[in-house]
C-alpha cells in the first residue's frame, strides 16, 4: 500500500488517485513520516487537503492584473529529434476532465499536480480519431498572462482545468504547466 503513495511522491503524479485511497489504510506514524508532518499537525486536515487540491504546496507570487493569476511549475517533454518523445510540435487538450498531449500520432495522458508531472503514453491514434481530438485543441493566447511567460510568445494550445493551465508552444518543444491561483469560471471553456 505504501508504494503507490511513495511513488506518487517522487514525483509519478498518474499515481495520485489510487495513493490518496491508500493513505487512510496506512498507520499515522508512517503517513506522517512520509508527508514529513509533525505530531503536532492535524493529520485529517492535511489528508483533507490532499484530496480537494492538487496542488497542495503553492508558492506565492504577486498578482496579476491580466488574466488569471498562474505560476509556472513544470515544462516537461521534448523533440524526438533531441531524445524526446515529440515528433512534431505537441498540442494539449482535454477530454473527460483528463489532460491528454498529442504530437503527429502519438498521444499521452498527462498527470500533473505537487509532487511532479508525468506523460503516459496511449494507444496511436487513427487518422479517423485525429479530426475529433484537432476539434478539441484551443488556441487562445488570451488565457495566458503576457507576464508570466516572458519566454515563450508563439502558443499553439492551451487547456484549463479548474486549478491547472497547462499550454504548449512551437519556441519549446515542451508541455507547460501552471498552476492557477486566482480562479475565475468564466475563463473555463
Amino acid at each position: 500500500m505504501a508504494g503507490c503513495v511513495c511513488a506518487w511522491l517522487t514525483g509519478l503524479a498518474q499515481y495520485r488517485e489510487i495513493a490518496l485511497t491508500k493513505i487512510a489504510a496506512l498507520p499515522e506514524p508512517l503517513v506522517r513520516k512520509l508527508f514529513k508532518l509533525t505530531d503536532s499537525q492535524n493529520l485529517d486536515a492535511f489528508t483533507l487537503q490532499l484530496n480537494e487540491k492538487r496542488w497542495t504546496q503553492s508558492r506565492q507570487v504577486p498578482k496579476s492584473e491580466k488574466g488569471p493569476d498562474v505560476v509556472e511549475r513544470y515544462r516537461i517533454g521534448k523533440c524526438s529529434l533531441v531524445g524526446g518523445e515529440f515528433p512534431l510540435t505537441p498540442r494539449v487538450y482535454i477530454e473527460d476532465e483528463q489532460l491528454y498531449v498529442l504530437s503527429d500520432t502519438r498521444v499521452w495522458r498527462l498527470f500533473a499536480d505537487s509532487f511532479g508531472a508525468t506523460l503516459v503514453p496511449e494507444d496511436k491514434l487513427l487518422a479517423k480519431d485525429i479530426n475529433r481530438v484537432e476539434q478539441k485543441i484551443v488556441n487562445d493566447r488570451q488565457l495566458i498572462p503576457c507576464d508570466s511567460f516572458n519566454d515563450i510568445a508563439d502558443i499553439n494550445s492551451v487547456a484549463l482545468l479548474d486549478d491547472t493551465l497547462v499550454f504548449t508552444s512551437t519556441e519549446t518543444f515542451s508541455v507547460i504547466i501552471a498552476e492557477r491561483l486566482r480562479i475565475d469560471r468564466k475563463d473555463l471553456p
